[in-house]
């Protein structure tokens, strides 16, 4: 893995898009849960209600896999693959398997965030998953979700506080 030839100094990686990311406050000073291996981060509307994309991209891999993944998991919310934050052996195995899904099925469309979904719901990699919403604060997904700005025009979740990281802020008028 290309991960793994990195000399890392940090106890966590962050694996994000790079266009509509944005960072409010320093995200090393939140208070991680030492059990955690890896997080995911909600949306604010479920798999089966969000047919255009997400629904469509589980049911593929539901064909891919031979696995019914759409069934178990399609009353949850989608976990947006564009942020996702873990230790970092546990970042590495999560790429690698994402990759290995990937290389392995021939998988040349849009089909990372029914993958991450697979990976954080039905868990494959038998690590410690911890699925946060924005009211938890370290990332607010405003994409599907309530889009807010505190009297400095910055981003804050519904209790008015600031967000670590922002996703899709480009969602903002």
């Amino acid at each position: 893995s290309l991960l793994k030839n990195f000399t890392i100094h940090s106890d966590y990686l962050l694996l994000c898009d790079s266009r509509d990311v944005l960072f409010q406050k320093n995200l090393e000073e939140y208070n991680y849960d030492e059990q955690i291996d890896i997080y995911g981060f909600q949306e604010g509307i479920t798999i089966e209600k969000e047919q255009v994309f997400n629904a469509q991209w589980i049911r593929q891999l539901d064909t891919l896999l031979n696995i019914n993944i759409y069934e178990q998991i399609c009353k949850n919310n989608v976990i947006c693959c564009g942020t996702t934050i873990g230790k970092k052996d546990a970042i590495i195995k999560y790429v690698n398997k994402m990759c290995e899904i990937i290389d392995k099925n021939n998988i040349v469309t849009n089909l990372d965030q029914g993958i991450h979904n697979y990976l954080l719901y039905l868990n494959p990699l038998e690590l410690r998953v911890k699925i946060l919403t924005n009211e938890d604060n370290l990332v607010n997904t405003t994409g599907n979700d309530i889009r807010k700005l505190d009297e400095n025009n910055q981003i804050v979740n519904i209790h008015n506080e600031l967000s670590y990281i922002v996703h899709q802020y480009d969602r903002f008028p």
